[in-house]
Order: structure tokens, then sequence, then C-alpha cells
């Protein structure tokens, strides 16, 4: 017999799904760890859930090392330790630890376990530490003008590819298709704004290419498989920054708001002491329908446009983004005196 939901129209599969991810996100208490800034209220939820999944006969991967992880961050490292000495006793096994960059490090440090992948998180995890990504960024943007180019459709046939490149930084987002785009959408990338989902690229040969910037609190959200390795390779070579989840926390409380990429860095760079801020390719802003969203590349198709939509309500962004605007493309910014 057939899925039921195969037989539904594809815009009301997509609209399931969002409405799915969406509660998924705010209801979660792993999600909650996830996008909180109030550590010590989401630990307090996290530990009445623990006592119920103690019971459990398999392991429950993504709630026991968010646990440990938040424990880590409030700094209760012995108590973090005690509860991956158990997880360990009771199912065999620390497996899947190197996607938490605390937690690895922790396993590592107390001789739980050894692998490639736990050594190349705990690499990951000494570097990501000790950056003050809004210092890194707040240097290299000061000064300076900024386009932010999103990889909507909005400026196909337009022209506008040395207008956006003549800017003295250029930021672009995730899986960048620029040949045969140029004359649209320009040549050069020296932000480079990645985020964590599988389908994304771990690496972009551009020499232009100055900084990397991962939209996720790496500390707190797991890495995809290879994501510790692809962290410390751009760090070799580069500047590296991430959004901590103090952004994300400005939109999921004020806007009920699991923020784009875009919309997370388009906040975090209005408020550094940059000299303007243009935008460009956030094809939402024309209210276009869905299918239209997320990409200009004709090489993907409207699912691999679409996919990763349902997390979050383009509508609100659109309206948030739209009273930045003080002439033209050029966003109103406000540095933070901090």
């Amino acid at each position: 017999m057939p899925d039921v939901k195969s037989l539904l129209p594809y815009s009301v599969r997509n609209l399931l799904r969002r409405v799915k991810a969406r509660y998924n996100a705010f209801h979660s208490p792993m999600r909650a760890y996830l996008l909180c800034d109030d550590i010590e209220r989401v630990v307090k939820k996290l530990e009445k859930v623990a006592k119920h999944k103690r019971l459990d006969t398999s392991p429950d991967r993504e709630f026991w090392f968010s646990y440990t992880s938040a424990l880590l961050e409030m700094g209760c490292r012995e108590k973090a330790s005690r509860v991956m000495a158990w997880y360990r006793d009771r199912y065999g096994n620390v497996d899947g630890a190197a996607s938490y960059l605390r937690v690895a490090n922790l396993v590592v440090e107390c001789s739980m376990a050894e692998s490639h992948e736990l050594m190349s998180a705990k690499k990951a995890y000494d570097l990501i530490s000790t950056i003050d990504s809004r210092g890194v960024m707040s240097d290299f943007f000061k000064g300076k003008s900024v386009a932010i180019v999103g990889n909507g459709p909005r400026e196909q046939g337009r022209g506008l590819g040395a207008e956006i490149d003549g800017h003295d930084i250029v930021v672009r987002f995730n899986n960048i298709d620029l040949a045969g785009y140029e004359q649209d959408y320009g040549r050069r990338t020296d932000v480079w704004v990645k985020h964590m989902q599988k389908t994304l690229r771990h690496h972009l040969d551009d020499p232009s290419l100055k900084m990397v910037v991962y939209e996720s609190d790496l500390l707190r959200f797991p890495l995809v498989s290879g994501y510790a390795d692809a962290i410390i390779k751009d760090a070799e070579a580069r500047s590296i920054a991430y959004c901590d989840s103090a952004h994300h926390a400005f939109f999921t409380r004020r806007y009920n708001l699991y923020p784009t990429s875009g919309i997370l860095l388009i906040e975090m760079i209005r408020h550094l002491p940059v000299k303007y801020l243009d935008v460009y390719g956030f094809s939402f802003l024309d209210q276009v329908k869905i299918s239209s969203y997320s990409h200009y590349s004709s090489r993907r198709s409207v699912q691999e446009k679409t996919a990763d939509i349902g997390w979050h309500d383009m509508n609100v962004e659109a309206s948030y983004l739209r009273k930045l605007f003080k002439n033209g493309r050029r966003l109103e910014c406000e540095p933070s005196a901090n």
C-alpha cells in the first residue's frame, strides 16, 4: 500500500514538513538547548527528561550527548563525566560523541574512547573554544563596504556582478554556484557562510576566500560526518568564526523563528563597524512563490532548492528585513558598542 503522504501534492507535503520541522525546533528539549540563551533553565529541563531516559534499553544519542554538552557548558564537568561513564557502561560505547565538540573533548581527555573522528573533533574543539567570533569579525569588517549576496534568483538578468564585486567584502552562502552567473552575481567570495547540513560541500576553491563563518553554534550543534576535519582545514588557511546561540535566540525569542543563514549574518554584520552594507539575491523580499526562494542555479531541482526551507518562515524574515532598508539595497546599520 503506498504511503498516503506520497499521494499529496508537493506543496502540501512541503507544508506538512515545514510544520513538523518548526514544531520539533521549538518543543524538543534538545532543540531548546541548541537555541536557548538561558543554559541553566534548559539543563533543568534536560535533567527531568534524563530520569526517564535512563530506563531506555536503546541509546538516545542526541539526548545524552546534548545533555552532557549542556552540563559542560554550565561548568559541571564532574557530573558530565559521570553521565558519559554511565552511558558507556550501559550501552557499551560512546559512538557518535565525535559529533558534539564539547563531549568529544571530554571523552578523549577522560580516555573513554579513541578514534580518528574523536581526535579530529577534539582538535576542532581546541580551535573553536578559543575564538572570539565577534572580535574576529569586527576587525575584519571594520570600515569596509559589504555586499551580502543570497542565492535567490532576484538578480538574474540585472547585470549587477561588477557592482557586487566592487564592494570591499563580498559575503556568500552555502552551495555557491557562480559558474555562468558571474555577470549577475559577481565572481569574488571573501566570506563564505556555511550551514551544517549534509548537502553542503565542505570546501570552496576560491583564491579570494579570506574567512569562513559557520552559521551554527559549533559548540552546541552536532556536526555532520567530516565537518570537524573541514573546520581544521579551514582554520589552517584563513580566519574562521561562528554564530553563537545568542544570535539564534534573538530570533526564536522575539519572532518564534528559526533563522536562515542569510538573516543571521545580516543581523550580525549590521552591528559591526562597517562602512555600509548592501543586500542582493534575497528573493523572498519580492514575495515570490516558494519554489523560487532558494537558489538561482538552473542546475538544481525544485526539491533541492527548497530542501531546507521547512525550518524557516520566509514571510517573517522578509517582514523583518524590509524594516531595515535605508535606501535601495542599503541596510540601516547599528554598530554595537561592545
